[in-house]
């Protein structure tokens, strides 16, 4: 069987190494073929493609191996199968039908680069919704493994395996990955399906303009969730803060009755002070929230806010639930938790040292002092409708540069 010690990732250019290695490839394809051609090889390990044509061992150059778990309460029925690459020969073929907990493994090889893709429905065709997989082994680049769905209420988790005959992994798994939107996005809850873990992270309040290491993460929840298949929850993602070099506006946060989850705005003048992080929510089917991921308070606008000394509070700071306070503490920074709203306080007072706002929350944090450009407080927490619920920063502040602060998210996922 050919091998090739090392998988090189090289350029394509004329005379590279690149070049040599697959021409010499090919020429020993070549010739190992014309003398498989003219006699068989005793022991050698056969397959069959599509075409009924036998291949010899020499042709497995590289392997696609994919091991895959149906990690959901539903059946899947496989809608389509292909193969592709240089003479190329399925091993294993995938099953017809693939059971809630079952495993398969579905597995080709080829003497050039060597590729499976899958289709599967969920279900007996009540959902048309598809599950489809990839795997792909190339002679020269990187393996890949990917998947994904077209109903949001099931996800694919993904990892390739290393060198020319790499196992891949790929559980299909109910839950997904929502971002930020601006607006509330759904989740129906799958057949089968009775708890959900979910991880709810608020966004980071605005940092300030002169020293962008002054960020404010939000909270981050996790616990599982009680569910009944078909319930609808309803997601709102939190959005950052605005900073003083595009506008002070406050994260977008979703409103339940008259609750608004949005972060505080900033107050404009020479220097803008940064708006609070919007909370991120998630209501049950009945509307009722089952989660609050407080967001970061606003940082406050001075020209001389270096090392953190005008920073807004952190949600889910230290395990907190209440989150942390704006900086200076004590001495002027926003209380994180205390407003009376779920919205965060809005910096009434322009100037240029005027305080950042408060991030959104169960309840709301109030704005940092004018005057002395002191941090809006975090937005509180909470998890009500959780069990064994959690609580910290969401992010490193360390991770951030320039201006990109983090907008929240949700990621919902099988309960073990």
């Amino acid at each position: 069987m050919r091998t090739i010690p090392n998988k090189p990732e090289l350029s394509d250019s004329p005379g590279s190494t690149r070049r040599r290695i697959l021409a010499g490839a090919c020429a020993g394809g070549l010739a190992l073929g014309l003398v498989f051609a003219g006699a068989g090889v005793a022991g050698a390990d056969t397959g069959t493609d599509d075409g009924g044509t036998m291949s010899a061992q020499a042709d497995k150059a590289t392997q696609v191996h994919m091991s895959i778990k149906n990690d959901t309460p539903t059946t899947l029925y496989l809608a389509n199968a292909d193969h592709s690459g240089a003479g190329v020969h399925w091993q294993d073929r995938a099953l017809d039908v693939l059971n809630p907990g079952a495993t398969e493994s579905v597995s080709v090889y080829a003497a050039g680069d060597a590729e499976i893709n899958l289709g599967y429905w969920l279900g007996n065709g009540a959902n048309p919704a598809k599950i489809t997989l990839h795997g792909e082994t190339p002679l020269v680049g990187s393996n890949q493994a990917s998947g994904s769905s077209t109903d949001p209420s099931y996800t694919v988790v993904a990892s390739a395996g290393s060198g020319y005959n790499p196992t891949d992994t790929y559980s299909i798994q109910t839950g997904g990955t929502f971002n930020y939107t601006g607006h509330t996005q759904t989740y129906t809850v799958p057949a089968g399906v009775s708890r959900l873990k979910l991880t709810l992270d608020g966004a980071s309040g605005g940092a300030n303009g002169t020293a962008m290491t002054n960020v404010s993460t939000g909270a981050e929840v996790s616990g599982v969730l009680d569910v009944t298949p078909g319930e609808v929850l309803t997601i709102g993602v939190g959005g950052l803060g605005g900073d003083e070099w595009n506008d002070y506006r406050g994260g977008w946060g979703m409103k339940v009755g008259d609750d608004d989850y949005s972060g505080g705005t900033g107050a404009g003048g020479d220097l803008f002070s940064s708006g609070g992080g919007g909370a991120t929510v998630v209501t049950d089917g009945s509307g009722n929230v089952v989660a609050v991921a407080g967001g970061g308070g606003g940082s406050g606008a001075t020209a001389m806010c270096a090392n953190k000394l005008c920073a807004g509070g952190r949600g889910g700071y230290d395990g907190s639930w209440t989150g942390e306070n704006g900086v200076p503490w004590p001495g002027g920074g926003g209380q994180a938790g205390a407003a009376d709203t779920t919205k965060g306080q809005s910096q009434s007072s322009p100037g240029g040292d005027a305080g950042g706002a408060g991030g959104g929350g169960a309840k709301g944090g109030l704005a940092g002092a004018t005057g002395i450009a002191a941090g809006g407080g975090a937005g509180s927490s909470s998890a009500p409708g959780l069990t064994g619920a959690t609580v910290t920063s969401a992010h490193n502040p360390g991770s951030f540069q320039g201006k990109n602060q983090v907008q929240g998210s949700v990621v919902i996922a099988p309960a073990g």
